[in-house]
């Protein structure tokens, strides 16, 4: 008679994903230490100078010190350069809010058709280019073969 058959919760199901997840992991870390684990600077780097990374969860996110003293120095002046920077021009969002989202959608097509196209050229040139000269080498060798095969026959 067969072992009744245990149902995992979705809780339950998700920890035992994880472990088998981290069991490479392990595996890496034991051959592989952290540099970073016991790494002593030095008197070179000034203290705050230099922190290891860390996981960033999606709530609560703090850039790195450099970055918060970068974005306090800017004033509301600098921001609006910035933006105004970084903004398109009006004539190109008055077309694009023209355009339907198929035929935006189509030009995406064409676009990637085009990039894909260029990639498929340069694989073609140079298939094509390493047959030529794979062609002209055995050519040469054969002319180079005949030729010796006559200077030995004393022809």
């Amino acid at each position: 008679m067969a072992p009744e058959e245990r149902r995992f919760t979705a809780d339950e199901w998700r920890d035992i994903q994880g472990q088998y997840r981290e069991q490479p992991k392990r595996g890496v870390r034991a051959m592989y230490p952290d540099p970073e684990a016991e790494c002593e600077l030095g008197p070179f780097v000034p203290s705050g100078g230099y922190r290891p990374p860390r996981k960033v969860e999606a709530a609560s996110f703090t850039p790195h010190p450099h970055l918060i003293v970068w974005f306090a120095s800017l004033s509301a002046d600098d921001v609006s350069r910035l933006e105004t920077l970084i903004a398109l021009r009006p004539e190109t969002v008055a077309w694009v809010s023209g355009k339907s989202p198929k035929e935006l959608a189509s030009m995406d097509g064409v676009v990637e058709f085009v990039s894909s196209s260029r990639t498929a050229a340069k694989v073609l040139m140079w298939v094509c280019g390493t047959t030529a000269a794979f062609v002209g080498g055995v050519i040469a060798l054969t002319k180079g073969g005949f030729d010796l095969f006559k200077t030995i026959r004393g022809g």
